[in-house]
């Protein structure tokens, strides 16, 4: 298993969405959003704490590997599913997932790296844990363009597509992430709604004491 740290700045908020690469999850539920590596401009000054992040990347809390490469496609859809995915869509997702990660710098194009992350989200099929992935990066692409409606819409895109393909765990907390941005956007209806979906997920007989404990206490820090 291979560790990376990546520093946060000391400026920065707590609860900002860090930017990882392609298939890179947090190990902890309660640093799904966290500052990025590093300032655009590449420097390293003013870090402070660090985080660790795993690699290849795990599913939060669970520890259940979520590998970041794609699943094959399947010759026909299981019931529930989207329908079958053809081989030149995965080859495009994979081609929109790096032009978006190569602009990870330059954040006068996140929007454009965002809208990308979006497209690759779309050409994935259900199954595909990538899928959510990608709508979680578009929604921390999305903040630091400073977005944060667009970026609460992706990330509740980002719960309901773990949602289906029943990953509660990371439902519950991509919602939280949602309701977190609509704060922030001074969407307070939308706040609320997605307050209590991330609380009904809470409940779920899925979730660990602690992830449940967890969770609950994102959402009351979101408030």
């Amino acid at each position: 298993m291979i560790h990376r740290t990546l520093p946060l700045t000391a400026t920065q908020a707590p609860h900002a969405p860090r930017i990882l690469a392609p298939g890179v999850v947090l190990t902890a539920l309660s640093l799904a959003f966290a500052a990025p590596a590093m300032a655009a401009s590449g420097s390293t000054s003013g870090m402070g704490e660090s985080l660790t992040v795993e690699t290849p990347s795990t599913t939060a809390l669970t520890g259940e590997s979520t590998a970041a490469t794609p699943i094959p496609p399947t010759s026909s859809p299981e019931k529930g599913t989207s329908a079958p995915t053809r081989p030149d869509d995965i080859t495009r997702a994979l081609e929109l997932e790096a032009r978006a990660w190569a602009m990870r710098d330059l954040m006068d194009q996140y929007p454009t790296a965002a809208r990308l992350y979006r497209e690759a989200a779309d050409l994935r099929p259900d199954h595909d844990p990538q899928k959510v992935e990608n709508l979680r990066q578009a929604s921390r692409m999305s903040y630091y363009s400073n977005r944060p409606a667009q970026a609460s819409r992706d990330a509740e895109a980002a719960a309901r597509a773990a949602l289906r393909r029943g990953d509660v765990v990371t439902a519950a907390d991509a919602y939280v992430d949602a309701a977190w941005l609509a704060a922030r956007a001074g969407q307070a209806a939308r706040f609320e709604h997605l307050v209590e979906e991330a609380t009904l997920l809470a409940g779920s007989p899925l979730l660990a004491e602690v992830q449940r404990e967890q969770l609950l206490r994102r959402l009351e820090d979101a408030a």
